[in-house]
């Protein structure tokens, strides 16, 4: 992975946020996978991961370890890989130090067949139809 700028990244950049999505989830293309190291003091920096999509290009979505395993689940460990994938991402409200705050995460890999087959099922009779 190349290396990339923190300020790039900051709370001053856009973030993609369930106000951005059309609706409560969307079917996103992954464009870029990056790593980013957060944190001022040296000995409590943390690498996070950083998810872009082609339709939301300026806008991130910061990866928690639930979502990294639902997305070695669902594509492999290998990040390079996730290039070109669709993932499903849904709004959701995550509670943190007993506040809520409405977010977007990837959904759960159990829900990702029901999601993402029907899609398919539909190209799939669409070009039946156009044959």
């Amino acid at each position: 992975m190349p290396k990339i700028n923190f300020s790039d990244y900051s709370s001053s950049r856009p973030k993609l946020t369930p106000e951005d999505l059309e609706g409560d989830s969307a079917i996103l293309t992954i464009a870029s996978v990056e790593s980013v190291t957060v944190g001022e003091d040296p000995k409590d920096q943390q690498e996070k991961l950083l998810l872009l999509f082609e339709e939301y290009e300026d806008m991130p979505l910061w990866l928690n370890m639930t979502m990294i395993r639902t997305l070695i689940d669902r594509l492999g460990s290998e990040t390079n890989d996730w290039v070109g994938e669709k993932v499903p991402v849904e709004c959701h409200v995550a509670t943190y130090r007993g506040q809520e705050f409405p977010k977007v995460r990837v959904v759960p890999a159990e829900r990702w067949d029901e999601l993402l087959l029907p899609r398919s099922r539909s190209r799939a009779r669409s070009r039946k139809t156009t044959k």
